[in-house]
């Protein structure tokens, strides 16, 4: 009866084992069959998927002796005494979504950078305008800051903290990330996720739940939830510049000694995980209880 009870267990665990596999392998399934994916480009060449490249702005090249991937990159030759006025980056189409603003999905975006030795952010303002996301009138745009990843320049009822206050000083809702340490010629992975709050009559400071969050080679550096990004729902929005770092508009206002090479590479906008450090890979399943 033992032998016979032992087995009956075995077995059953067996059953159980097989079954929670299949599960999770449709899960991932469904997962992936949901991804889409709205632009990518290699830099291989002015192809993009969403259209063609119609040119390049300031000290920028398309360069094909440093890629991350494939043979070729974008090489941005940055000025430090820019005067907060420095367009940069590729000229491309834009990515009219053709959803409302309020209440849309999460966005992943992924790029690769190489922040070459001796570039300086200097002690200006140190900043680039990485992102522009118009909905209406007026969306928000994404930075990069010597100190972080920060969303600002939103419509007037948007931006909006759960503490009541608002981040047009470009002070409270950033994610923290010293790029200052990062200029020393390696290739990183970086994915910035934006989702915007589901209702435009929520109230910031109680039930409004936007999502900032940034990941540096597969790993979270950080993320700032439950706020208000926009206040319209009938406004459309649009990609104005393909994805971060496309078409970075740099504000450094330094010196003539500040300023440097910055490579990019691989872009890609998805609404689901895209990392490229492990191919295919997504994020676990939350709150999932095997027993």
């Amino acid at each position: 009866m033992r032998i016979l009870s032992s087995f009956w267990r075995l077995y059953g665990k067996l059953l159980m084992s097989v079954a929670v596999c299949g599960w999770l392998f449709v899960l991932g399934a469904n997962q992936t069959a949901r991804a889409t994916n709205y632009f990518n480009w290699g830099v291989e060449s002015n192809t993009t998927s969403i259209g063609s490249v119609s040119g390049y702005i300031g000290g920028t090249t398309r360069d094909c002796s440093v890629s991350h991937s494939g043979s070729c990159s974008m090489r941005l030759v940055v000025r430090g005494n820019d005067s907060g006025n420095q367009q940069m980056g590729a000229e491309g189409p834009q990515n009219p979504y053709g959803w409302s603003f309020v209440g849309s999905q999460a966005l992943y975006y992924r790029w690769w950078m190489r922040i070459e030795p001796g570039f300086s952010w200097g002690n200006g303002t140190a900043k680039t305008k990485s992102s522009r996301v118009a909905a209406g009138g007026q969306g928000y745009t994404g930075y990069l800051m010597d100190y972080g990843f920060l969303i600002g320049e939103c419509d007037g009822g948007g931006c909006r903290l759960n503490n009541g206050g608002s981040n047009s000083g470009d002070s409270d809702l950033f994610i923290p990330y010293n790029f200052r340490t990062k200029a020393d010629g390696v290739w990183r992975e970086y994915i910035v996720k934006v989702k915007p709050n589901t209702s435009a009559t929520c109230t910031a400071g109680t039930n409004c739940d936007a999502e900032f969050q940034a990941w540096v080679d597969g790993v979270s550096v950080g993320q700032y939830n439950n706020f208000k990004l926009h206040n319209n729902p009938t406004n459309l929005m649009t990609e104005q510049w393909a994805g971060w770092m496309v078409y970075p508009y740099f504000q450094l206002n330094g010196t003539a000694s500040d300023g440097g090479t910055i490579y990019v590479d691989d872009f890609s906008t998805d609404n689901s995980w895209n990392s490229t450090i492990v191919p295919g890979s997504m994020p676990p399943p939350k709150n999932l209880r095997v027993r």
